[in-house]
């Protein structure tokens, strides 16, 4: 039987364009509820499309490790779901993490260090035209997803030299 010539990382990468996509419209959603909810647009706003690119790149990251730990360790793929629930739950999408978490200083700091909750920071305070708070929390969020990267590919390569 042939080999494909498509690579697997390249394989990766397509999926996570297309789930980036499909999810291409929340975006959209937040930027109309903020200009209905009476937020002016700012020369900020021009660092959304930005934003997103970083975060294709953060989430090919995590895929390669999900996607090697798969490899290395079938069974990987029964907890993927109820692992993506508790860093999505415990991102701030549905809560504010600063105001809940107040009485529990530890606590928020490792919340603090979840990149979802970042990315979402950031996203917020693009919206907001608080640059202040993109410059605090980047650096930490590039350093985060740059580990991730490296760290997944590592990951990747591990599980694939097990199948192979």
């Amino acid at each position: 039987m042939g080999s494909s010539s498509v690579s697997s990382h390249s394989l990766l990468a397509s999926t996570v364009v297309e789930g980036q996509v499909k999810t291409a419209a929340l975006p959209l959603i937040a930027v109309i509820s903020a200009l209905l909810f009476g937020i002016q647009p700012s020369w900020t706003w021009i660092f959304l499309a930005p934003l997103l690119a970083w975060m294709s790149i953060f989430l090919y990251g995590i895929s390669l490790m999900v996607a090697g730990f798969t490899a290395m360790y079938p069974s990987f793929r029964r907890i993927v779901g109820a692992i993506n629930r508790v860093i999505f739950y415990s991102s701030g999408i549905f809560w504010a993490v600063d105001k809940v978490l107040e009485p529990f200083p530890a606590l928020l700091v490792i919340a603090n260090l979840n990149p979802v909750y970042q990315f979402i920071e950031i996203f917020r305070f693009l919206l907001y035209a608080d640059i202040g708070g993109v410059l605090q929390i980047l650096p930490h969020n590039v350093a985060c997803s740059g580990i991730v990267v490296l760290i997944g590919a590592l990951i990747f390569k591990l599980g694939s030299r097990r199948t192979s």
